[in-house]
């Protein structure tokens, strides 16, 4: 059952919670000068945190070093690319991200052609791969799909794949179509349609895909890559940034083309990107300031050479070995838990602040996001947000998850090449 959840606005943008039409089309209201689409509510699957953890784990290849019960994980593959003609109009767009149970992904609904599928909005990835028709029947599970319609055109001898070391995977076929986020439309999008899908995106029953916003212009298609989304959207934006608004257990936003003042209080603090940002294609942040804890500063800088990188499709905040036993050790009662695959402590016990370095600058996590959810039979423990990457993997960045994004306001500056975050209003 599809279900009404918010009313969003913004000046003259609105995103307004409406029914599908008998025809299955999100309906075009105009409001204002502004435009609607539907918020899309699926049933929620309860998620474990030691699934999320591995998942997390697996985007980056970390496998020897993590813990034992998280052995055979994924290697993230780097994926990449394309021309696309767009007048740029002043255009700015707005679209809700919706938590799943535990906050272990937020999806937005996106319009492809005629379908309207729930994606996974990912600052780490450049693809846009959907379940669709051709994927097999067998392989769709409860998903929405993609049907190519008038709008579509295959591009023949074109493919797609994503593959990890623990022989999950996804591949396809590449169709242009138009592709709608929130008011911003571009008419030409390489859509990465799945023809073979593993079991465990079939699984994932609440995401129809992913939409992928990292920091590169170019895609993974073969033989030649093509551009993304954001990239092609950039042309019609006012302004060629992004911002990141994720809720906790609530209905977030992500806006395209400008910043809004409301969801932040105080000024933004912008960073250059990493060195390594365009050549790995992820949002990176210098790392090499050291870290708070409370009122304790660290200086010791273990891992934080290769920098920090920006995901929103990563649950956790993972960072070095050290950081994580230095933070834990200011809590009674924690422990590295084996059975439940992470750092857990009593629920009654004092959090201290955390503050991560972003550049120049220290962003801060008050402790009610150091929590990711209760675990044991009486619920009296709780399993950390914060974990670590593994005790062989120094050559990986810090990855600030969406346990970072719920406690700050993100701003992602594509045509400056820089990052900003500011506290986040409540």
């Amino acid at each position: 059952m599809r279900n009404l959840l918010f009313v969003l606005s913004f000046l003259a943008i609105q995103i307004i919670a409406v029914p599908l039409s008998a025809s299955g089309e999100p309906p075009g209201l105009d409001i204002d000068g502004g435009f609607s689409i539907p918020i899309i509510h699926r049933p929620l699957e309860n998620k474990d945190p030691l699934s999320a953890l591995h998942r997390a784990y697996q985007r980056y290849g970390v496998g020897t070093g993590a813990p034992k019960e998280l052995t055979g994980l994924l290697e993230r593959l780097e994926l990449s690319p394309r021309k696309s003609n767009h007048k740029r109009d002043g255009s700015t767009g707005i679209v809700s991200a919706e938590p799943t149970h535990l906050d272990v992904e937020y999806l937005c609904p996106v319009k492809i052609g005629k379908n309207t599928l729930n994606l996974n909005f990912d600052t780490g990835s450049n693809a846009l791969w959907v379940f669709s028709s051709v994927t097999p029947a067998n392989q769709r599970g409860s998903h929405s799909i993609y049907v190519p319609g008038i709008t579509s055109v295959k591009r023949n001898n074109y493919f797609w794949a994503i593959s990890y070391a623990d022989d999950s995977k996804a591949s396809g076929v590449v169709f242009m179509d138009t592709v709608q986020v929130g008011s911003v439309t571009v008419t030409s999008q390489a859509v990465q349609a799945a023809t073979a899908v593993s079991k465990n995106f079939v699984e994932n029953s609440d995401v129809d895909g992913l939409l992928g916003l990292g920091y590169t212009k170019f895609n993974s298609i073969s033989p030649e890559r093509t551009e993304t989304w954001f990239a092609n959207a950039m042309k019609t934006l006012k302004s060629g940034v992004f911002t990141a608004d994720l809720r906790p257990s609530a209905i977030g936003a992500y806006t395209f083309g400008y910043i809004d003042p409301s969801r932040y209080t105080g000024s933004i603090t912008y960073q250059p990107l990493h060195s390594t940002s365009a050549s790995k294609g992820w949002w990176i942040v210098d790392a090499t300031k050291g870290y708070k804890i409370g009122n304790d500063k660290f200086t010791d800088v273990e891992g934080s050479q290769n920098g920090a990188v920006l995901d929103t499709g990563t649950t956790f905040l993972l960072m070095s070995e050290k950081v994580v036993k230095n933070y834990y050790s200011k809590i009674r009662g924690s422990k590295y838990d084996s059975g439940h695959g992470g750092w857990v402590f009593p629920c009654s016990s004092a959090i201290p602040i955390l503050q991560v370095p972003f550049g120049d600058a220290f962003a801060s996590i008050p402790p009610k996001y150091m929590i990711h959810t209760t675990v044991g039979s009486q619920k009296s423990l709780c399993f950390g947000s914060l974990q670590s990457l593994g005790s062989t993997r120094k050559h990986l960045p810090y990855i600030y998850g969406d346990s970072f994004f719920k406690a700050n306001y993100v701003v992602f500056d594509m045509k400056n090449g820089k990052a900003g975050f500011a506290k986040k209003r409540d």
